[in-house]
Protein backbone atom coordinates (compact mmCIF):
# COMPACT_ATOMS: atom_id res chain seq x y z
CA UNK A 1 0.00 0.00 0.00
CA UNK A 2 1.47 3.76 -1.20
CA UNK A 3 0.40 6.76 0.39
CA UNK A 4 0.51 10.03 -1.56
CA UNK A 5 0.17 13.27 -0.51
CA UNK A 6 0.21 15.56 -3.44
CA UNK A 7 0.44 19.59 -3.14
CA UNK A 8 -1.42 19.14 -6.22
CA UNK A 9 -3.44 16.57 -7.38
CA UNK A 10 -2.62 15.47 -11.25
CA UNK A 11 -5.71 14.28 -14.00
CA UNK A 12 -4.97 11.14 -13.01
CA UNK A 13 -5.55 11.19 -9.61
CA UNK A 14 -8.38 13.27 -9.66
CA UNK A 15 -9.86 11.12 -12.08
CA UNK A 16 -9.48 8.05 -9.97
CA UNK A 17 -10.78 10.27 -6.99
CA UNK A 18 -13.99 10.56 -9.38
CA UNK A 19 -14.28 6.81 -9.82
CA UNK A 20 -13.66 5.86 -6.39
CA UNK A 21 -16.61 8.01 -5.32
CA UNK A 22 -19.14 7.05 -7.87
CA UNK A 23 -18.51 3.48 -7.17
CA UNK A 24 -19.29 4.75 -3.01
CA UNK A 25 -22.19 5.96 -4.56
CA UNK A 26 -23.84 3.38 -6.32
CA UNK A 27 -22.78 1.01 -3.10
CA UNK A 28 -24.42 3.17 -0.37
CA UNK A 29 -27.25 4.90 -2.42
CA UNK A 30 -25.38 8.28 -2.22
CA UNK A 31 -25.41 11.53 -4.22
CA UNK A 32 -21.82 12.75 -3.62
CA UNK A 33 -19.28 14.16 -5.79
CA UNK A 34 -15.29 15.32 -5.51
CA UNK A 35 -15.45 18.54 -4.28
CA UNK A 36 -11.45 19.65 -4.03
CA UNK A 37 -11.09 23.39 -3.00
CA UNK A 38 -7.90 24.89 -2.77
CA UNK A 39 -8.73 28.04 -2.31
CA UNK A 40 -7.60 28.55 1.64
CA UNK A 41 -4.68 26.21 0.65
CA UNK A 42 -1.44 27.74 1.17
CA UNK A 43 1.68 26.55 -1.17
CA UNK A 44 2.96 23.95 1.59
CA UNK A 45 -0.27 22.70 2.76
CA UNK A 46 -1.30 18.98 1.86
CA UNK A 47 -5.22 18.85 1.65
CA UNK A 48 -5.16 15.15 -0.40
CA UNK A 49 -4.15 11.79 0.78
CA UNK A 50 -4.52 9.13 -1.41
CA UNK A 51 -4.32 5.79 -0.51
CA UNK A 52 -3.44 3.18 -3.86
CA UNK A 53 -2.94 -0.25 -3.60
CA UNK A 54 -3.03 -2.93 -6.52
CA UNK A 55 -3.00 -0.44 -8.92
CA UNK A 56 -5.65 1.60 -8.11
CA UNK A 57 -6.89 4.26 -5.74
CA UNK A 58 -8.67 2.50 -2.96
CA UNK A 59 -9.53 5.55 -0.50
CA UNK A 60 -8.84 8.67 -0.09
CA UNK A 61 -9.28 11.98 2.52
CA UNK A 62 -9.78 15.45 1.92
CA UNK A 63 -9.51 18.81 3.61
CA UNK A 64 -10.91 21.84 3.69
CA UNK A 65 -9.90 24.57 6.01
CA UNK A 66 -11.68 28.04 5.62
CA UNK A 67 -10.76 28.64 9.50
CA UNK A 68 -8.33 29.32 11.51
CA UNK A 69 -10.00 27.03 14.29
CA UNK A 70 -11.03 23.65 12.46
CA UNK A 71 -10.67 21.48 9.79
CA UNK A 72 -13.20 19.46 7.50
CA UNK A 73 -12.44 16.29 6.09
CA UNK A 74 -14.19 13.90 3.76
CA UNK A 75 -13.38 10.25 3.37
CA UNK A 76 -14.50 7.82 1.23
CA UNK A 77 -12.73 3.82 0.91
CA UNK A 78 -14.03 1.75 -1.56
CA UNK A 79 -16.68 -0.80 -0.64
CA UNK A 80 -14.80 -3.96 -0.79
CA UNK A 81 -11.46 -2.57 1.23
CA UNK A 82 -13.47 -1.30 4.46
CA UNK A 83 -12.62 -2.92 8.04
CA UNK A 84 -9.11 -2.84 6.62
CA UNK A 85 -7.59 -0.22 8.85
CA UNK A 86 -7.33 1.84 5.37
CA UNK A 87 -8.96 5.13 6.47
CA UNK A 88 -7.43 4.99 9.94
CA UNK A 89 -3.97 5.28 8.04
CA UNK A 90 -4.88 8.17 6.26
CA UNK A 91 -6.96 9.85 8.93
CA UNK A 92 -3.71 9.95 11.29
CA UNK A 93 -1.88 11.40 8.15
CA UNK A 94 -4.38 13.85 7.77
CA UNK A 95 -4.54 14.70 11.50
CA UNK A 96 -0.82 15.06 11.37
CA UNK A 97 -1.34 17.75 8.73
CA UNK A 98 -3.86 19.53 11.06
CA UNK A 99 -1.94 20.04 14.28
CA UNK A 100 1.30 21.06 11.69
CA UNK A 101 -0.70 24.22 10.76
CA UNK A 102 -1.99 25.04 14.25
CA UNK A 103 -5.52 23.77 13.96
CA UNK A 104 -7.09 22.37 17.06
CA UNK A 105 -10.19 20.54 15.54
CA UNK A 106 -11.63 18.63 13.30
CA UNK A 107 -14.80 18.53 11.82
CA UNK A 108 -15.60 15.14 9.77
CA UNK A 109 -17.98 15.52 6.90
CA UNK A 110 -20.31 12.44 6.99
CA UNK A 111 -23.80 11.54 4.33
CA UNK A 112 -26.43 10.82 6.44
CA UNK A 113 -26.79 7.79 3.99
CA UNK A 114 -23.52 6.64 4.79
CA UNK A 115 -23.72 3.77 7.18
CA UNK A 116 -20.40 2.70 7.03
CA UNK A 117 -19.61 6.29 7.38
CA UNK A 118 -21.93 7.78 10.95
CA UNK A 119 -20.64 4.01 12.14
CA UNK A 120 -16.91 6.12 11.62
CA UNK A 121 -17.79 8.83 13.67
CA UNK A 122 -19.22 7.36 16.58
CA UNK A 123 -16.49 4.84 16.75
CA UNK A 124 -14.04 7.90 17.04
CA UNK A 125 -16.40 9.33 19.44
CA UNK A 126 -16.96 12.28 17.48
CA UNK A 127 -19.38 14.99 18.66
CA UNK A 128 -22.58 15.69 16.65
CA UNK A 129 -22.84 19.39 16.34
CA UNK A 130 -24.81 20.13 13.34
CA UNK A 131 -26.45 19.57 9.70
CA UNK A 132 -26.74 20.79 6.79
CA UNK A 133 -28.71 19.93 3.35
CA UNK A 134 -27.07 19.89 0.25
CA UNK A 135 -29.79 21.58 -2.36
CA UNK A 136 -29.90 21.63 -6.16
CA UNK A 137 -31.53 24.05 -8.62
CA UNK A 138 -34.81 21.82 -10.34
CA UNK A 139 -37.26 24.58 -11.68
CA UNK A 140 -36.88 27.49 -13.86
CA UNK A 141 -39.71 29.63 -12.23
CA UNK A 142 -37.88 32.18 -10.09
CA UNK A 143 -40.41 34.26 -8.54
CA UNK A 144 -39.73 37.69 -8.64
CA UNK A 145 -40.00 40.42 -6.04
CA UNK A 146 -39.93 44.12 -5.60
CA UNK A 147 -37.39 45.52 -3.17
CA UNK A 148 -36.92 49.32 -2.75
CA UNK A 149 -34.28 50.75 -5.36
CA UNK A 150 -32.62 47.58 -5.78
CA UNK A 151 -29.36 47.14 -7.53
CA UNK A 152 -26.76 44.66 -7.57
CA UNK A 153 -23.05 44.53 -8.47
CA UNK A 154 -19.84 42.77 -8.23
CA UNK A 155 -18.13 43.25 -5.11
CA UNK A 156 -15.12 45.50 -4.21
CA UNK A 157 -12.22 46.32 -2.73
CA UNK A 158 -13.43 49.03 -1.37
CA UNK A 159 -16.12 47.49 -0.05
CA UNK A 160 -14.20 45.19 2.40
CA UNK A 161 -15.01 46.68 5.59
CA UNK A 162 -18.33 46.48 4.78
CA UNK A 163 -18.47 42.83 3.74
CA UNK A 164 -16.41 41.87 6.85
CA UNK A 165 -19.16 42.99 9.09
CA UNK A 166 -21.78 41.81 7.39
CA UNK A 167 -19.73 38.74 7.79
CA UNK A 168 -19.16 38.20 11.45
CA UNK A 169 -22.92 39.13 12.32
CA UNK A 170 -23.94 36.31 10.05
CA UNK A 171 -21.70 33.50 10.12
CA UNK A 172 -19.56 31.72 13.26
CA UNK A 173 -16.06 33.62 12.10
CA UNK A 174 -13.47 35.41 13.59
CA UNK A 175 -12.51 38.39 12.67
CA UNK A 176 -9.20 37.15 11.40
CA UNK A 177 -11.28 34.45 9.47
CA UNK A 178 -14.03 36.58 8.42
CA UNK A 179 -10.99 39.56 6.51
CA UNK A 180 -9.22 36.28 5.11
CA UNK A 181 -12.46 34.90 3.77
CA UNK A 182 -13.64 38.40 2.08
CA UNK A 183 -10.30 38.82 0.46
CA UNK A 184 -9.93 35.39 -1.18
CA UNK A 185 -12.91 35.41 -2.34
CA UNK A 186 -12.13 39.20 -3.81
CA UNK A 187 -9.13 37.71 -5.54
CA UNK A 188 -9.60 34.16 -6.50
CA UNK A 189 -10.68 33.34 -9.93
CA UNK A 190 -13.10 30.78 -9.22
CA UNK A 191 -15.20 32.79 -6.91
CA UNK A 192 -17.43 35.59 -7.90
CA UNK A 193 -18.74 37.80 -5.23
CA UNK A 194 -22.09 40.05 -5.72
CA UNK A 195 -23.40 42.54 -3.25
CA UNK A 196 -27.02 44.57 -3.13
CA UNK A 197 -27.31 47.29 -2.40
CA UNK A 198 -30.78 49.31 -1.07
CA UNK A 199 -30.47 53.00 -1.00
CA UNK A 200 -27.10 52.88 -1.78
CA UNK A 201 -26.10 50.80 0.64
CA UNK A 202 -24.79 47.13 0.96
CA UNK A 203 -27.89 45.22 1.91
CA UNK A 204 -26.29 41.88 1.87
CA UNK A 205 -23.97 39.68 -0.46
CA UNK A 206 -23.89 36.12 -2.08
CA UNK A 207 -21.15 34.33 -3.53
CA UNK A 208 -20.47 31.59 -6.95
CA UNK A 209 -17.79 29.22 -6.68
CA UNK A 210 -16.91 27.62 -9.83
CA UNK A 211 -16.35 23.98 -9.86
CA UNK A 212 -16.05 21.51 -12.54
CA UNK A 213 -19.31 20.55 -13.37
CA UNK A 214 -20.63 23.08 -10.74
CA UNK A 215 -21.84 26.12 -9.88
CA UNK A 216 -21.36 26.10 -6.00
CA UNK A 217 -23.40 29.38 -4.46
CA UNK A 218 -22.54 30.24 -0.83
CA UNK A 219 -22.45 33.39 1.60
CA UNK A 220 -25.96 34.57 1.34
CA UNK A 221 -26.30 37.30 4.22
CA UNK A 222 -28.16 40.25 4.63
CA UNK A 223 -27.72 42.70 7.17
CA UNK A 224 -30.50 42.52 9.90
CA UNK A 225 -32.34 45.95 9.21
CA UNK A 226 -32.59 45.04 5.50
CA UNK A 227 -34.62 41.27 6.25
CA UNK A 228 -37.63 40.75 5.14
CA UNK A 229 -37.01 43.42 1.97
CA UNK A 230 -36.67 40.76 -1.08
CA UNK A 231 -32.94 41.42 -0.99
CA UNK A 232 -31.91 37.90 -0.29
CA UNK A 233 -34.08 36.25 -2.85
CA UNK A 234 -33.45 39.22 -5.58
CA UNK A 235 -29.63 38.37 -4.90
CA UNK A 236 -30.09 34.27 -5.13
CA UNK A 237 -32.22 35.13 -8.25
CA UNK A 238 -29.55 37.01 -10.15
CA UNK A 239 -26.65 33.96 -9.13
CA UNK A 240 -28.88 31.64 -10.34
CA UNK A 241 -29.69 33.37 -13.65
CA UNK A 242 -26.02 34.54 -13.73
CA UNK A 243 -25.22 30.22 -13.34
CA UNK A 244 -27.62 29.07 -16.32
CA UNK A 245 -26.42 32.05 -18.64
CA UNK A 246 -22.36 31.62 -18.03
CA UNK A 247 -22.55 28.17 -17.64
CA UNK A 248 -25.59 26.22 -18.49
CA UNK A 249 -24.13 22.96 -17.92
CA UNK A 250 -23.40 23.15 -14.81
CA UNK A 251 -25.58 21.83 -11.91
CA UNK A 252 -26.16 24.57 -9.56
CA UNK A 253 -26.01 23.77 -5.89
CA UNK A 254 -26.09 25.09 -2.29
CA UNK A 255 -25.71 24.05 1.56
CA UNK A 256 -28.15 25.11 4.39
CA UNK A 257 -27.95 24.75 7.68
CA UNK A 258 -31.41 22.12 8.33
CA UNK A 259 -32.10 24.47 10.93
CA UNK A 260 -32.30 27.63 9.22
CA UNK A 261 -35.59 27.64 8.19
CA UNK A 262 -35.94 31.47 6.74
CA UNK A 263 -33.13 30.39 3.91
CA UNK A 264 -34.68 26.85 3.76
CA UNK A 265 -38.22 29.02 2.37
CA UNK A 266 -36.37 31.23 0.26
CA UNK A 267 -34.29 28.44 -1.73
CA UNK A 268 -37.61 25.90 -1.95
CA UNK A 269 -39.05 29.12 -3.45
CA UNK A 270 -36.20 29.48 -5.69
CA UNK A 271 -36.57 25.81 -7.03
CA UNK A 272 -34.03 24.54 -5.00
CA UNK A 273 -34.40 20.86 -3.84
CA UNK A 274 -32.53 18.62 -0.83
CA UNK A 275 -30.82 15.88 -2.78
CA UNK A 276 -28.57 14.99 0.48
CA UNK A 277 -28.05 15.66 4.39
CA UNK A 278 -24.66 15.79 5.64
CA UNK A 279 -23.95 15.40 9.70
CA UNK A 280 -21.08 17.38 11.10
CA UNK A 281 -18.74 15.59 13.77
CA UNK A 282 -16.49 16.99 15.66
CA UNK A 283 -12.99 15.84 17.82
CA UNK A 284 -10.02 17.37 18.78
CA UNK A 285 -6.98 16.66 16.19
CA UNK A 286 -4.80 15.67 18.84
CA UNK A 287 -7.28 12.80 19.94
CA UNK A 288 -6.54 11.28 16.61
CA UNK A 289 -3.30 10.02 16.74
CA UNK A 290 -1.49 12.87 14.74
CA UNK A 291 2.03 13.88 15.75
CA UNK A 292 3.14 17.54 16.26
CA UNK A 293 6.02 18.29 13.12
CA UNK A 294 8.97 19.00 15.17
CA UNK A 295 11.06 20.31 11.78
Amino acid sequence: MTILKPEKLSKGQLADMKNLVEICNGHDDLNCSVDVDESFKTVDDINTFLLYGEDRLLAYIDMFAPKSTEAELTAFTLPEYRRKGFFKMLLKEAAAEVIKRGIREILFVCDRQSLDGQNVVHHLNALYEYSEYMMKYRKADLKKKTISQPFIRESEPEDIEQLVRLSLLSFDKSREDAENYINLVLTAKSRIQHVGLIDGQIAGMISTALEEGRSYIHGLCVFPDSRRQGIGAALLEYKVSEALVNHPDNDIVLEVLTENDDALSIYRRAGFETIACYDYFRIAAIDIGGTKNQS
